[in-house]
């Protein structure tokens, strides 16, 4: 009988996913590796495997998260080339995914806080930020493509995607302590105006 043939990527994938629920359940503070390793249905040899540590296992799901993120966004996106209509797309789809479930933005921010130096100096910043620069790289490049398409004022790109982002996530911190109302279509719809009066260029301005 032939060997089986295990898709590493595929499973390191199902353990990723698992973990996340475990995570909006526990928090990234009291889950513990069994757990995790039940809800993936594998061993805790196999799970130790793929991810030595607690640290290694929330870097990972990081990583599935900003996946999946990714996934959702490119679809959302889709065929669209006006980058106008991309940036109010993307602002949508960041909502919709994040508050399809409630639990994934307590999540969002315990990874985060994950990222923050703690007393003994350890931080996982160095590992969680290469990942959020990527995001901010992409819609830097959407800004980019309305700069040359002089839909957009001449900016400094990767500023105003950090912009577009920590506006986003400012509102969704908000909905976290439950200051405001979580509406997706509403918030979407604001913040995508108010970040394109910003960068648009009015019909009476001069290029």
């Amino acid at each position: 009988m032939a060997p089986r043939i295990v898709d590493k990527r595929a499973k390191r994938r199902l353990i990723q996913k698992a973990a996340l629920k475990v995570f909006a359940r526990t928090g990234l503070s009291g889950f513990k590796m069994i757990d995790v390793a039940l809800a993936a249905g594998v061993g805790k040899g196999t799970l130790y495997e793929y991810f030595p540590s607690k640290d290694d296992l929330v870097v990972g799901c990081f990583e599935e998260f900003m996946i999946e993120f990714g996934e959702h966004a490119a679809a959302a996106v889709g065929a669209l080339t006006d980058p106008t209509e991309q940036i109010r797309r993307l602002i949508g789809a960041s909502f919709e995914f994040c508050l399809a479930d409630r639990a994934l933005i307590d999540t969002l921010f315990d990874f985060y806080a994950a990222g923050i130096p703690r007393r003994d100096g350890h931080s996982l910043l160095s590992q969680l930020a290469p990942m959020y620069r990527r995001m901010i790289a992409q819609v830097a490049g959407i800004v980019d493509a309305g700069i040359a398409r002089k839909q957009f004022r001449v900016t400094d790109s990767r500023a105003a995607a950090s912009m577009i982002l920590a506006v986003v996530d400012g509102v969704m911190f908000q909905i976290a302590l439950q200051t405001v109302k979580a509406d997706a279509g509403l918030q979407a719809e604001q913040i995508s105006d108010m970040v394109l009066n910003g960068l648009v260029i009015a019909n009476n301005e001069t290029t």
